[in-house]
């Protein structure tokens, strides 16, 4: 499975992403975590279908999600996301942006660019 569930119950702010992963590509989860994004905004659900299966997070975080102003929703369903890469070729650069990423990073990144 390329995208975890719990993420959605506990969402992150900023998420670093590496373009080469063995069993999911950067640009590939980008676009899964953008699609979740877009689904919750859609349907005020927390449901994700994983594998066929739905994981359906407990009753205290759907309430906890409701909760929160737009402002919060938001900024959970807009992570800032961050590709990073060894390789800074052009098409690397394209296929991370396209898919969604705010930001394409060449590694290795001082901590002071980050």
């Amino acid at each position: 499975m390329c995208i975890e569930s719990n993420w959605l119950i506990k969402p992150y702010r900023i998420i670093f992403i590496d373009y080469n992963m063995p069993l999911c590509d950067g640009p590939t989860a980008v676009e899964k975590i953008r699609k979740i994004c877009e689904d919750i905004k859609l349907n005020d659900v927390l449901i994700l279908k994983t594998g066929g299966a739905e994981k359906v997070p407990s009753l205290d975080s759907i309430k906890e999600f409701r909760q929160l102003t737009h402002v919060q929703r938001d900024i959970y369903l807009n992570p800032f996301i961050v590709v990073l890469s060894g390789e800074s070729d052009l098409g690397c650069i394209n296929r991370a942006i396209n898919s969604g990423a705010n930001r394409f990073m060449e590694k290795p990144t001082p901590f002071k660019d980050i």
